[in-house]
């Protein structure tokens, strides 16, 4: 029971493993079913009242203290039925650009070629030298859409992977807008038919490294972007419109749990694919 060498002080009831200074080694078995444990003497005066085998809970840290301790697990000899797996998390939402019909392309986006992209295609909204469009527009001229399945009460985290004509920071932007997002607390944000959107910019803050190739980016600007949620479970359509022109999509992610607060990729000369 005692801690190490250094350790020279034993008072009450206290938990120790098979360790000396250091945390003991795991024990398996060799076989699945009943196993039996002997208790035997080292040392007389001992006193035992509850010996743990922990595959989880206790693998890495102590039931209780090592001095002084009131911890009392409740007994169980492994026979009982193990506690049911913790529910399964949402899954991620991967749409690619090369699936978008064109029935759902409004404007100046339009398919392109693209060997590195996901599916072998991307959209694109040439370089006209417009000028950069903020806030988002209520009516845009320069849009499209894709539907996808959502929960209600769920944080998703918003990325996408796009690449800027010319690898250009004036081709780098665009807004996102959805049919039914709201904040954490329900309130309605980034709605189509409105001036919100999550901007996502590919540069990453003011001090950013120029665009190069392909990269994934959020909705923040030198910070992480804002959960996204819905008001309900079910379908809901994804607007990407106009920010800036020369954009160039292929893939946008929603994600509960995987990338909710890692990228899926790299900033820069990203490879990433991630399957729908």
């Amino acid at each position: 029971m005692q801690a190490g060498p250094d350790d020279t002080s034993i008072s009450g009831w206290a938990w120790s493993d098979d360790g000396w200074g250091a945390p003991g080694t795991p024990v398996y078995f060799a076989a699945d079913g009943t196993q039996t444990v002997r208790v035997q003497q080292r040392e007389d005066g001992a006193i035992v009242d509850e010996i743990v085998l922990s595959p989880d809970t206790y693998l890495n840290a102590s039931p209780g203290v090592r001095d002084n301790d009131t911890t009392i697990l409740a007994a169980n000899d492994g026979s009982a039925s193990p506690p049911p797996p913790p529910p399964p998390s949402e899954p991620d939402v991967v749409l690619w650009t090369a699936n978008v019909a064109p029935s759902a392309i409004t404007g100046n986006w339009q398919a392109l070629s693209d060997t590195t992209a996901a599916g072998g295609a991307a959209l694109w909204n040439p370089d006209a030298g417009l000028a950069k469009i903020a806030p988002a527009l209520a009516a845009p001229s320069n849009f499209f859409e894709m539907t996808f399945d959502a929960k209600a009460g769920v944080p998703y985290h918003l990325w996408i992977r796009m690449r800027a004509q010319n690898n250009s920071l004036s081709n780098d932007s665009v807004h996102l807008q959805f049919s039914d997002a709201v904040d954490g607390g329900g309130t309605p944000m980034m709605r189509t038919g409105t001036t919100g959107s999550a901007e996502v910019v590919l540069q990453d803050g003011t001090n950013g490294a120029a665009d190069h190739a392909w990269g994934w980016s959020d909705n923040g600007w030198g910070v992480p972007g804002v959960n996204i949620y819905f008001a309900t479970t079910g379908t809901h359509t994804i607007r990407i419109q106009q920010r800036e022109d020369g954009a160039i999509i292929d893939q946008i992610l929603l994600s509960p749990g995987t990338y909710l607060t890692t990228a899926p990729g790299a900033r820069r000369d990203d490879a990433t694919i991630i399957a729908p």
